[in-house]
């Protein structure tokens, strides 16, 4: 018996032939217990679940900020049941494919100790723009030491939706402030910083489903990858806030107008 976070994103068209309740079915058989947490304005979700009933789905549907308030909400969940984990995330964004499923088993089968073992996706599109024009840059621009153990380490996706995260992980990073995006990113810091067990799971075969590759809203997630970069760096760098966070942040801009330009034009 596991416990498992089933994230579901807020999409107004996401209940029309999605492979959710293939992936209930799927984590059901391999003795789940599934939290499903989805937008608290998509709640008309509830009556369409299935299995209907079913004392092993627990549907909890967040007021939410963005998808990473409703992990937080998940794995709060998770820890009231009173399950010593490790507990799993996966995101409804993935279709119900051979190779998904493959990816799913390897996490769940996965034997290590680690506190904190990430999936690495082959993300295409825009995303993959995103993360090599953005995120990597941005990163390396505030945490290059931080950057350098994501490289060596072979987190090359470090915005991730699909993980498994142990008890203590979860319990201390609750306590803590908890990002409403970007909490992969910060979790893998908070982990660096600690020097606290990870992993990265390369799944090869695994991609986005492909209506989530050419999203346009490439601003929105540059702007606002940048912001709480910045809040984590404040929080790692108190002492530094006066005499280096302006610099920085003047530098950082710059990389987000060069890297907004860039995407909008690959629309």
């Amino acid at each position: 018996m596991f416990t498992l976070v089933f994230n579901l994103p807020f999409k107004s068209n996401y209940y029309k032939n999605t492979p959710i309740n293939k992936w209930l079915t799927f984590f059901l058989a391999h003795n789940a217990t599934i939290i499903l947490t989805p937008p608290i304005e998509r709640i008309d979700f509830q009556k369409k679940l299935f299995p209907k009933n079913d004392e092993s789905v627990i549907i909890l549907p967040v007021m939410s900020f963005d998808t990473c308030d409703r992990w937080r909400a998940g794995f709060m969940k998770a820890l009231e049941l009173n399950n010593q984990g490790p507990y799993y995330l996966w995101s409804a964004d993935f279709d119900f494919t051979e190779a998904a499923q493959e990816a799913a088993l390897a996490l769940l089968n996965y034997k290590g100790k680690e506190d904190f073992v990430v999936g690495t996706i082959k993300a295409t599109g825009i995303k993959e723009s995103i993360d090599q024009i953005a995120t990597l840059p941005l990163i390396n621009h505030w945490f290059p030491d931080f950057n350098s153990f994501l490289k060596t380490q072979g987190f090359t996706k470090p915005r991730s939706e699909l993980f498994r995260i142990s008890h203590f992980l979860v319990s201390s990073t609750l306590q803590r402030r908890w990002y409403p995006t970007e909490q992969t990113i910060n979790l893998l810091l908070y982990c660096f910083v600690n020097n606290i067990s990870t992993k990265a799971l390369l799944f090869d075969n695994l991609q986005d489903a492909p209506e989530s590759r050419n999203n346009p809203n490439v601003v929105e997630q540059v702007d606002r990858m940048e912001l709480w970069l910045k809040y984590m760096w404040r929080e790692q760098n108190e002492s530094r806030v006066k005499s280096d966070y302006t610099s920085l942040s003047k530098d950082s801009a710059k990389l987000v107008e060069k890297a907004n330009k860039t995407l909008l034009s690959e629309l």
